[in-house]
């Protein structure tokens, strides 16, 4: 005996289940026809939508703004306004990765007096620390 083939075994399951007949009817074919319709006008929209987006790309590139830059700038506010705590937890954790992959912070600060008052304020807060525990004092960590 000859094997079937795919096609021919499929065609004869269909037909085993009555799958081969419309089952939709009028009612479940009109109903697929609206959902379709539905789908592709707002594919369309959302087609114009990207295109009016280049658009205002492009006038920036014109308007001599880096667009790659633009493009991150707008999605990190995107994700800030959506959900504030996870847009901070993830530029954390990217900080985190990025240091512990270069062994330097992500970015120098913009204000060259500002780190240094960083390091003044660490070496202060580690002093007095110090002397609070000659002192017999708890510490700030101690007490949580």
């Amino acid at each position: 005996m000859a094997k079937k083939s795919a096609a021919a075994a499929q065609r004869d399951a269909e037909q085993e289940r009555g799958a081969g007949d419309n089952v939709l009817g009028p009612a479940g074919q009109e109903q697929l026809r609206a959902l379709q319709d539905r789908v592709m006008n707002l594919l369309d929209d959302r087609d114009d939508v990207n295109a009016d987006i280049s658009e205002v790309y492009a006038e920036a590139r014109e308007g001599g703004f880096d667009v790659k830059t633009l493009r991150k700038a707008i999605a990190k506010r995107r994700a800030i306004n959506k959900d504030p705590a996870a847009a901070r937890a993830a530029e954390e954790l990217l900080d985190l990765y990025f240091d512990a992959l270069s062994g330097a912070p992500a970015f120098e600060p913009l204000n060259p007096g500002l780190a240094e008052q960083r390091k003044e304020q660490d070496e202060f807060e580690a002093s007095e620390a110090e002397l609070a525990a000659q002192r017999g004092r708890p510490q700030p960590e101690d007490v949580i």
